[in-house]
């Protein structure tokens, strides 16, 4: 270090910082490399992955900030092709975490798990297309109607049409910005319900304009459609409505939720005939529209499991490009990003050769898989809690007690805090969490085979029968306390040298 004068560059300052640092840690860890190497065994190279690396036990417990409450739990949005508005994204869920003072119990930090979405703004030229149907809505909008509505369509991910009165467009201002936030279309449905066969082409043409009036300046989409009041129409009706710029919108299911029959009614009429191409006229204002709601926490998601892309009209005619898709998102926590994929949708999750269901495919990041956590434990014999309003996953396996919370790095064992360098996730509001931390927590093996498409748990069980394939050799990193990576290595045998030389200072990261 003689040679690294005061006046030499900065580089060679920072080597000598760094430096010195390295040999402080390699100099306090040789005092304390025997209680770290305490219960955690080494293990040759083809055996399976090392526990996960634990704080030392020794050290005193610090005084750490009091994790309080989750804030925020709210699906996060990509903007639009055409680049006016954004639409919900509703399997990517942004947290906010708030942590208080062990002492004087005031917040000290906000910690924030930001997700953006990875999106996709065109669909893969695969000449398949998914059949579509486009659910409108009539005579809104509606304070306690629309809002649900919007709710159960953005759940689940799907989209619709609104034709509005204009009577009612400057009183319900913030939900018309709401439709078209969401990738809602909004249409007009005349100002106030006029029949316009009883109109004069004039008198047609007053009420369309004053109905653009109140729409412009809220609506940035081009509006295409005019559905006509009763569905009354002819020929005179159709040229005044056309030569105003619009669009006629009529209908081929009506299940005639006007008449109030009643949830199960409205929805048996829509689903015995839904079909590729469809239009379902349906009402959220002008009345009690409380059946009308309940029914579409039926129609939507049986829709969907049938294969059916809930559409807005202007998409099901074919003039505009269908809102981006969701491909997984980016997590960033502590200025991480954490890019997650999700086109795993062919992949199988198994435990001793059985197909698991797993409710979503398994997702990618930082070269690690991760499953639907609570049936995976559950097939490998671990008893899981999930604590929705924490947003954390509790299970006991073969290792202990482990608590994990989504969207951080937060993990321990009967207490103790682990470090990972994978986070468990919340996506489509379940927890995903990685195969190797399951694996190690239960005792078992996992084999991850890409061609195949497969991620197969095997259990101490498959192995006394002789059914677990070859164990892979453990990948392992260490890291200080301060996040930087000291030494990596494909080699469990490293990991003995590599705790030894820094003591209480070093963690396995999986």
């Amino acid at each position: 270090m003689t040679g690294i004068r005061p006046g030499g560059s900065a580089d060679a300052r920072r080597m000598c910082r760094r430096a010195v640092k390295l040999l402080a840690i390699v100099a306090f860890a040789a005092s304390s490399a025997s209680s770290c190497l305490a219960g955690i065994p080494v293990r040759a190279a083809s055996a399976a992955p090392a526990p996960i690396g634990e704080r030392s036990s020794d050290q005193p417990p610090a005084s750490v900030a009091r994790l309080i409450e989750i804030a925020e739990v709210r699906p996060t949005s990509a903007p639009c092709v055409d680049g006016i508005g954004r639409v919900l994204i509703p399997g990517v869920h942004s947290i906010r975490r708030v942590e208080y003072d062990p002492v004087t119990d005031r917040p000290v930090s906000i910690r924030l798990a930001l997700a953006e979405p990875l999106v996709v703004y065109s669909r893969p030229a695969d000449g398949e297309t998914a059949p579509r149907m486009a659910l409108t809505f009539d005579d809104g909008p509606s304070a306690t109607s629309t809002p649900q509505i919007m709710d159960i369509f953005s759940q689940h991910g799907a989209r619709c049409t609104f034709f509005v009165l204009g009577a009612l467009v400057g009183r319900h201002k913030q939900l018309v910005e709401r439709m078209e936030l969401e990738g809602h279309e909004v249409a007009i449905h005349s100002w106030w319900h006029a029949n316009y066969t009883r109109l004069s082409t004039g008198a047609i043409a007053s009420d369309l304009a004053r109905c653009r009036a109140a729409l412009d300046p809220i609506v940035q989409r081009p509006v295409r459609w005019m559905r006509p009041p009763y569905g009354a129409i002819n020929a005179r009706v159709r040229g005044a409505i056309n030569d105003a710029g619009y669009h006629v919108a009529m209908w081929s299911i009506d299940p005639r939720d006007w008449q109030t029959p009643g949830s199960s009614v409205i929805a048996s009429r829509i689903l015995s005939n839904a079909r590729d191409g469809a239009v379902v006229v349906l009402h959220d204002g002008g009345g009690n529209r409380a059946g009308t709601v309940a029914a579409m926490r039926t129609v939507v998601p049986a829709l969907i499991e049938r294969g059916y892309e809930l559409v807005t009209m202007s998409e099901l005619a074919g003039f505009a490009d269908p809102p981006p898709t969701e491909r997984g998102m980016v997590l960033t926590i502590d200025d991480h990003r954490f890019v997650v994929e999700n086109a795993f949708e062919d992949m199988r999750v198994l435990v001793d050769g059985v197909e698991v269901e797993v409710g979503t495919p398994p997702v990618r990041t930082e070269g690690q898989f991760l499953v639907h956590g609570r049936p995976v434990l559950r097939a490998l014999g671990a008893a899981v809690t999930w604590d929705a309003e924490e947003l954390a996953v509790g299970f006991i396996g073969a290792r202990g007690r482990f608590d994990i919370r989504l969207n951080t790095l937060q993990v321990t064992r009967d207490g103790t805090e682990l470090f990972v360098r994978v986070p468990s996730v919340y996506y489509h509001k379940l927890g995903l969490l990685p195969v190797w931390l399951i694996a190690n927590a239960c005792n078992a093996t996992v084999e991850v085979d890409e061609q195949a498409r497969t991620i197969n748990f095997f259990t101490t069980q498959a192995a006394d029968l002789g059914l677990t394939p070859p164990r892979p050799a453990a990948g392992l990193a260490l890291r200080g306390l301060d996040g930087m990576t000291v030494c990596g290595t494909p080699a469990a045998a490293w990991m003995h040298i590599g705790l030894a030389m820094l003591g209480a200072h070093a963690s396995v990261l999986i």
